[in-house]
């Protein structure tokens, strides 16, 4: 069951209307050029739990993610999928979300102006949310929402922090364990195991 986030900054009743706000933004932005052509670099907004104390931001969206419109489909998501089925969860039931909500072509790594234009859409989800703990993947997300270049930890490939009071750890991208070995590697185990553990004094 998850722990009730008490830390809402808004009325509860509006929060559901400023979600549709958010999405709509997200899906008309044309902040960026080139990007957010429907299919080729299409948007997608967060998704999940909008109560949830936790929540998960990946890099860019993916290709396979602009047909489901849920951050983290594919190989990603079915190590996130694992690990919330570890906890007894579903995607659903948490909030995900990336740093650049569209597809970048070829799966190229995003530019930093396209992660500065997207940011207030991020800040506003995370406002909204008002998570406990942001879980951030990739070294996109680490360095902008450190706004240093503070390396993983390789024992753990992980990085503790703070953001706004709320506490936030990093963990390398599950798209690097899944192409290196698959789910079943016992790398990725570790690594699913890692995430479990710190996750259960959340969710």
């Amino acid at each position: 069951m998850l722990i009730t986030n008490n830390r809402e900054t808004m009325n509860v009743a509006l929060r559901p209307m400023f979600k549709g706000i958010i999405d709509r933004s997200i899906k008309k932005c044309s902040r960026c050029p080139g990007l957010n052509i429907p299919n080729i670099t299409e948007s997608a907004p967060g998704f999940g739990n909008i109560d949830s104390p936790v929540m998960f931001i990946g890099q860019s969206l993916c290709t396979a993610c602009m047909d489901t419109q849920i951050p983290f489909t594919g190989g990603s998501g079915i190590i996130l999928d694992t690990i919330f089925g570890r906890l007894g969860l579903m995607k659903k039931d948490i909030f995900i979300t990336n740093l650049v909500h569209c597809h970048p072509p070829n799966n190229r790594p995003s530019k930093p102006k396209e992660i500065k234009r997207c940011r207030p859409y991020l800040d506003a989800e995370i406002m909204l949310v008002n998570p406990i703990l942001i879980v951030g993947f990739g070294n996109d997300v680490k360095n902008a929402m450190f706004e240093s270049h503070i390396p993983f930890n390789q024992g753990m490939r992980c990085v503790n922090g703070k953001y706004e009071g709320r506490t936030m750890i990093f963990f390398y991208h599950p798209a690097y364990y899944w192409r290196k070995g698959g789910l079943y590697s016992k790398e990725t185990q570790q690594y699913i195991d890692i995430i479990v553990d710190y996750l259960r004094g959340y969710v």
